[in-house]
């Protein structure tokens, strides 16, 4: 949770590999409930990967996504 009480999704020191090359490195975000949020970057920038990691779709070589202090590794597909 954030220090506000509200609910939080958060990413920290997140790797991702695809095709043995890192394609994301040291990912670390939190965004709380409600907040609008604009993911911005160049082509390649891994903004995609980033969101996939976020929705617990991509594969992580390292580091941990929470959504409220839960990981996500240990929620089912239908919690999600």
């Amino acid at each position: 949770m954030t220090t506000d009480g509200k609910h939080a999704l958060r990413a920290e020191n997140v790797d991702v590999k695809l095709g043995g090359q890192i394609v994301l490195q040291d990912f670390s975000a939190t965004f709380g409930s409600g907040e609008l949020v604009a993911v911005i970057g160049s082509n390649g920038a891994g903004k995609s990967t980033a969101l996939k990691v976020l929705a617990g779709l991509a594969t992580r070589e390292r580091g941990e996504v929470m959504l409220d202090g839960v990981l996500l590794d240990g929620l089912d597909r239908r919690a999600l």
